[in-house]
This record gives C-alpha cells, sequence and structure tokens, in this order.
C-alpha cells in the first residue's frame, strides 16, 4: 500500500520537476502537498486529516486525494473506511471510462492508471480482511498490467490465489495521458528487487509443495547468496524530510537490511526443508550449520538442523541440539517433539535404561507444561481486561532520539490545536507481552487483531473523555456567558445609555463649535480658564467703579493701572492660543472616540437585548454533543465487553489445543516407555549395550 501511495505521489507530481516555468499552485494544490508533508514525515494520522480538512474546504475531492486518503487510512488502521473509499472511488472512475474517452488532464496520471491503482489497493484490503473471493472478483476486473505495477500485481495473485497458480495479465500501456507506463525513475525501482524476492519465495513454496523441487531450488538459491545495496533516500524523502538541512545525521534504516536478511534465511530454511522432503539430510545439514542465531526463523531451522544431524548420524550433534531447543522453546510443540524425540533416539541408539531415564524426564516436562498452562488460563480468566494481563514494561528510547524532541513537540503542536487531544490508532506493532503462554496464543492472526482492536477501543475512549471534558467546560462557559448576559441586560434597564450619548454628542459639538471659532477670530479669550474668567470679571466690576467715580476724584492713575493689568492677561491668553488651541482639538479627538464606543457599546447592547437565545442555541446544540459523546462512549464500551469475550473465548479455545497436543504427547511418551519397559523385560539376558549400534 506504501509503495502504491509513492508512485501514485511520484506520478502526479513528475511534472512539477521540469525545468519547463509552471503555473503558479492553487490553493487546493498547497492543502494537497501541506498534505504530502506530513506524509513524507511520518505523521500518518496528521496527513489524513489534511486531507479530509482539503475536501471539507473546498468542497470537492479529486482523484489523486481520494487515492491518497485511502492509503493514509490503511496506515492508521481504518481499514473498513479504506474499503468504502476506494470501492466508491473504483465504481465512479469505472462508470467515467465506460462511455467516451477520457480527456488529457493536467496530471501525468492517467485515469486508467488512477483505476488500477485503486483496484490493487482495493484487493489488497479484501485481502487481509479475509474476503478472499472478493479480491479475487477485484483482480480478475484487470485486465493489462504495465510494467511498473507487475510486480504488486504478482504479490497479490499468489496470495489471493493460493495454492492455485495466478493468473496472469498481459503487460500493456493505461491510457494516452502523460507518461503511460507510469514512473520509470529510480524512486520506484529501488522497491522491485525486494518485492521480487518474494515472488520468487511463494514461488519455490508452491514448487514445494506440488514436488517440483528443481524449479524450487533454481529460485531459492540465488536468494541465499544475494546482496542487495542499501536503498538511498529517495528525492521526495529527502525533500521533505525535516532534517535535510538542520545538520543532524539520521541512523541508517536498519528495517530494511531485517527484511533482506530475513529473505536470504527463509530461502535457506525452504531448501533445507525441501532436501529433507528429498531425503537429502546431509545437504540440510550443511544448509543449516551456519544459520544466524538472531533470524526469525531461527527456531525452525535449530530444530529442522537437530533433525537433520540425527538422520545424517551425527548422534551426538543431535542430542545437544535436541536438548537446546527443547530448553530454549519450552512452550513451542517444536521443543516439546525435541523433547520425545531426543528420548526415542537414546533408546534407538544407547540403551533402554537411558531411554527410560529420557522419557521420565520428557513425561516431567510435558507434566510440568500442562501445570503451567493451566496455571495460566486460571490468571487469565482472572483478568477483565485482557491489556492488563502480564504487560510487557515499556522501554526508554535511545538518548539518540533526544535530539528531535523538540521539533516532534513543534509538529504536535501545530497539528493539533489546543481543544484537540492527538488521537493515534492503528499501531502496526503486536501487542506487547511477559507471559510465554499468551505470546504463543498471539501468533494467531485474530486473537492478535482483537487486541489490537481493543487498544484502539481504549485509545478512542480516552479521546472521547477528553473531548466530554472539553464540552463539558464549554457548557459552563455558555452558562456564564448567559449569567453575563442578564447581567447586561439589567443594567441596561437601570442607566439610561441613550441619554449619555446624547449629552456626551451635545457636549462635543459645542467644543467643535468653540474650537472653529476660536480659530477663526483668533480671540484668545475663547478658552481662559476659570481663574483667568474670575479675573477679567474682577477688571470689568473694577472698571465699573471707576467710572462711577469719575465725576467725584481723579482716578487715571488707577485707570491706566487697570488697563495694563488686563492689557497683560489679554497677552497671556492670546500668546497661549495655538497650544490652548491643540489641547482642546486633542480633547475633541478623544472625545469623538469615547462618543464611537459608546455607540458601538450601545449597538453591542441593544444586539445582546434582542437576541437573547443564540446562547441558548449552543447550549442546546452542545448537549446533543455531549449526548452523542456519551452514547459513543457506551457503545465502545459495549463493543470493548464482546471483544474482551471473544479475546477469552479464543485463548480458552488455545488452551484446549495445547492441552490436547500435550495429552497426546503425554499419551505417546507412556507408550514408548511400556515399549521400553517391555524390551528390557525381553532382553534379561542380553548385554546393556544395544546390539544394532553402539554408544556415542
Amino acid at each position: 500500500m506504501v509503495s502504491l501511495i509513492l508512485v501514485l505521489t511520484l506520478s502526479v507530481n513528475a511534472e512539477e520537476t521540469t525545468v519547463q516555468p509552471a503555473p503558479a499552485p492553487t490553493l487546493q494544490e498547497k492543502q494537497y502537498r501541506q498534505a504530502l508533508y506530513f506524509y513524507f514525515a511520518g505523521d500518518y494520522a496528521s496527513a489524513l486529516r489534511q486531507v479530509s480538512l482539503n475536501r471539507k474546504k473546498s468542497k470537492s475531492s479529486s482523484a489523486k486525494s481520494n487515492l491518497f486518503e485511502a492509503g493514509l487510512q490503511v496506515s492508521v488502521g481504518l481499514h473498513q473506511q479504506a474499503t468504502e473509499t476506494l470501492e466508491g472511488f473504483e465504481a465512479s472512475l469505472s462508470s467515467a471510462l465506460k462511455p467516451t474517452k477520457s480527456s488529457q488532464q493536467s496530471s501525468n496520471t492517467s485515469p486508467q492508471e488512477l483505476l488500477l491503482i485503486a483496484q490493487l489497493q482495493l484487493a489488497e484490503q479484501q485481502f487481509l480482511q479475509g474476503s478472499i473471493t472478493t479480491a479475487r472478483q477485484t483482480l480478475e476486473k484487470i485486465n493489462r498490467v504495465p510494467e511498473t505495477y507487475q510486480d504488486q500485481y504478482t504479490v497479490l495473485s499468489q496470495l489471493v490465489y493460493w495454492p492455485d497458480s495466478p493468473k496472469e495479465k498481459a503487460l500493456g500501456t493505461l491510457g494516452s495521458s502523460g507518461s503511460n507506463n507510469g514512473p520509470t525513475s529510480s524512486d520506484t525501482s529501488q522497491t522491485q528487487p525486494l518485492t521480487r524476492a518474494y515472488i520468487q519465495l511463494n514461488q519455490a513454496l508452491l514448487d514445494i509443495e506440488q514436488t517440483r523441487y528443481e524449479q524450487a531450488e533454481a529460485l531459492l538459491t540465488p536468494l541465499k547468496t544475494n546482496r542487495w545495496q542499501a536503498i538511498a533516500p529517495s528525492f521526495w524523502q529527502t525533500l521533505f524530510n525535516p532534517f535535510n538541512n538542520s545538520g543532524i545525521e539520521l541512523a541508517p534504516n536498519q528495517a530494511d537490511f531485517d527484511q533482506y536478511q530475513a529473505v536470504q534465511d527463509y530461502a535457506r530454511l525452504l531448501l533445507a526443508q525441501m532436501y529433507v522432503k528429498q531425503n537429502d539430510y546431509t545437504a540440510a545439514y550443511h544448509e543449516l550449520k551456519d544459520f544466524p542465531k538472531a533470524s526469525p526463523y531461527s527456531e525452525a531451522a535449530l530444530f529442522l538442523f537437530a533433525y537433520a544431524a540425527q538422520k545424517s548420524k551425527q548422534f551426538d550433534t543431535s542430542l545437544k541440539l535436541l536438548e537446546v531447543v527443547k530448553n530454549t522453546y519450552p512452550q513451542s510443540h517444536l521443543g516439546w517433539q525435541a523433547a520425545l524425540l531426543k528420548a526415542m533416539q537414546i533408546e534407538d541408539q544407547i540403551s533402554f535404561q537411558q531411554a527410560m531415564s529420557s522419557y521420565l524426564q520428557a513425561e516431567l516436562f510435558f507434566t510440568e507444561q500442562e501445570q503451567s498452562l493451566k496455571h495460566f488460563h486460571a490468571e487469565f480468566k482472572a483478568v477483565s481486561n485482557p491489556l492488563e494481563f502480564a504487560p510487557q514494561p515499556s522501554i526508554a528510547k535511545p538518548n539518540v532520539q533526544s535530539q528531535f524532541a523538540a521539533y516532534e513537540q513543534e509538529q504536535t503542536t501545530r497539528a493539533w490545536s489546543a481543544n484537540n487531544t492527538p488521537l493515534v490508532l492503528g499501531e502496526q506493532t503486536r501487542y506487547q507481552t511477559q507471559s510465554q503462554w499468551l505470546r504463543k496464543a498471539l501468533n494467531d492472526a485474530s486473537l492478535q487483531e482483537n487486541y489490537k482492536n481493543l487498544a484502539e477501543l481504549d485509545a478512542l475512549a480516552k479521546h472521547l473523555q477528553t473531548l466530554k471534558q472539553q464540552s463539558q467546560w464549554l457548557n459552563h462557559t455558555i452558562a456564564l456567558n448567559q449569567q453575563r448576559q442578564a447581567q447586561v441586560l439589567t443594567r441596561r434597564t437601570q442607566v439610561d445609555y441613550q441619554q449619555q450619548y446624547i449629552r456626551l454628542h451635545s457636549d462635543t459639538q459645542e467644543l467643535a463649535k468653540k474650537i472653529e471659532e476660536a480659530k477663526r477670530n483668533q480671540n484668545g479669550q475663547a478658552f481662559a480658564t476659570l481663574d483667568e474668567l474670575r479675573q477679567l470679571q474682577k477688571i470689568q466690576i473694577n472698571e465699573q467703579r471707576l467710572e462711577n467715580l469719575k465725576k467725584h476724584r481723579n482716578i487715571e492713575e488707577y485707570q491706566h493701572r487697570l488697563s495694563r493689568l488686563k492689557s497683560v492677561l489679554q497677552w497671556k491668553m492670546q500668546t497661549e492660543l495655538p497650544q490652548r488651541l491643540w489641547q482642546h482639538q486633542k480633547q475633541l479627538k478623544q472625545l469623538n472616540a469615547v462618543l464611537s464606543q459608546l455607540q458601538a457599546q450601545n449597538l453591542r447592547l441593544d444586539d445582546i437585548a434582542t437576541s437573547p437565545e443564540r446562547l441558548t442555541q449552543f447550549q442546546v446544540r452542545q448537549q446533543h454533543s455531549e449526548q452523542s459523546i456519551d452514547d459513543t462512549l457506551m457503545r465502545i464500551a459495549k463493543l470493548r465487553v464482546q471483544t474482551a469475550q471473544q479475546i477469552h473465548q479464543q485463548v480458552a479455545k488455545f488452551v484446549q489445543t495445547e492441552q490436547s497436543t500435550l495429552a497426546q504427547l503425554l499419551l505417546t511418551t507412556r507408550h514408548k516407555m511400556a515399549s521400553a519397559l517391555e524390551q528390557m523385560s525381553l532382553s534379561q539376558t542380553q548385554p546393556v549395550g544395544r546390539l544394532d549400534g553402539g554408544t556415542l
């Protein structure tokens, strides 16, 4: 699925790598590139959320965004939603291609190629969900497969049609727009060797089952000796890598090397199994003698190596290897078979007395495993939450990761708003447990899937609890706003804001008129202070008194003094006129601002008074949302109980199967012990050693 997304991404963006000037990208294209950034940064949840947000904003969706969304849904574990997305896209695109030939598109990816990608992804999802018949029907709709997608189609066909041979499709081109054969850059060709190795392994396994050993050996021999080069980062990974220019050296990708090593190990294991089927035990022994210890197939390889050593008459090596298998894998079927096989070899090669001791040890070993299994089942039944049974403690990350902590925190902050909690689903890792029995039971894909679903249900419930807390906080905020609204309306009835506005408006007009007259007449007395006005009034009163005394006394000197005082006062007011004019203009400007604020506040109060039902609508909607969250939590709780019950039933079935296997091994061991006792009684006159073989 990831390789198909990368192929699509390279194809739809191929025109951007040309040297010709391209038109400026639209807003929708920029939003799509933002989703691509999250994808190449490994944040699939943010990329999926960005694609969904883009569709809501643009009210439409393109073909490439639909395919991209389906791939992202797979990455986060939403397989059912991905299937529905692909089915709808495949149906719409198929109907669109039937009537007329598609017109030229701006993208280098033709509609036929998009349809092929959708069909391949849909078949993969149907296979992963167990719908084998539906997956076959989807693959049968494909008529031609270009070379670019031949490997993906072959792998899917092998898995879907197993153990039958897959149906081959003719190679051909798709459509006429853009590049017919899809991208041919080294970015996609780097994934082909590993994919073709899987194809060869599947074909070799089918040849072995159908006894075509020569064809199987011809396929497996090159795989076990092949050496792959390390895959260099692609152009797009370098482009979207946030650390490409930061001077930080990233650790090499060990996962690719592990996959290549696993392919080599599995090829060697299949070769050894093929040699054993052909009774060529010496070849199987030499094939496995230097098998790596850290391989995921080391258990099967070690047992097969011990069996091949026994059949090759490497008896001493065989006994030691069987003991190692028994002690290393005590809960494994191969470990149980190794215990019994060791006792049978001692009976054949050494003596009946030592065989009896070995059989008794095997019987005790099987009995201990039965008791351990019974104890495990009792403890598991006592735990209601399967996730709480013997979990593996989390291991701290290496210190080398600390240099990326700031960047990860920044990305998390940018990806999620303050009112949202990240929801991470679809973890592809297995549930880790300390219990060996549960670890063995988790080899069942359905049980592992149920554990994964249980963990996702817990994560979803936790996320919904956070949303519920936020909803309750919003309800509290709405209630406070309703109280504040009631207080504002009460205060509005007590204070006449309209009268205040009228009075302030009148004062503003008077001040403006006063300023205008002062500017026109240049009269300094217009802005006289109270003290100056009192002094002018006193001068006027004194002038009137002097005028009355003029007939009786000589008051010329007093008139000159009063005139000088009045002149000084007028001169001062006239000198300070510009400064006082500026101050009053500033005051007028402030009054106008206050008047505007008062008017806006009055309009706001009018709006609050005339629409008190808005907060009520918000409250009702929030209550409905909270009720929906409660209903979802209730459904999750019921589904969680059902999933936990299924897990307990599957574990009980696993325990029953293991107990049946141990009981059969115990019965076989006791039959062998009885047979050895009978042989000992018949050979009392014979030497202790075997007649047909010496001691080791």
